[in-house]
């Protein structure tokens, strides 16, 4: 996957929550429970996607690591967490290709980002981001 050269390519943790605020908002009002909810589900689901994603990797099961990479992919998106998304992508392209040799390190790499848009979200939002 190739980015659009006059683009800069996305920060390790760095999300772009425009999206995500905008389906939580109404009457120029976000609301924050909603907004929670949603951010919870991200870590909640992504956490079990990352330890999925590992689990495959270990085991050498690039068609399970395939299927992680396409869901985390689809959730970066949502959120505006590019570098991840373009991990994700990247990673499941090359194992659809067969042009993948790590499958650890790709996995590793995927965890790595994940942790820091994790570490991103806690900063911006901690009291949205706290297990209920």
């Amino acid at each position: 996957m190739r980015l659009a050269l006059n683009r800069p390519m996305p920060s390790p943790g760095h999300v772009r929550l425009d999206d995500i605020l905008r389906v939580c908002s109404s009457g120029g009002h976000v609301n924050y429970d909603l907004l929670r909810e949603l951010l919870v589900l991200f870590i909640q689901e992504n956490d079990r996607r990352i330890q999925a994603a590992m689990a495959a990797a270990d085991q050498g099961d690039a068609r399970a690591l395939c299927g992680a990479l396409h869901a985390l992919k689809g959730s970066a998106g949502l959120i505006g967490a590019e570098h991840l998304q373009n991990l994700a992508s990247e990673g499941e392209a090359r194992i659809v290709s067969g042009t993948l040799g790590n499958l650890r390190a790709c996995a590793r790499q995927l965890s790595d980002e994940y942790s820091a848009v994790v570490s991103t979200l806690r900063t911006l939002y901690p009291d949205l981001c706290a297990a209920p």
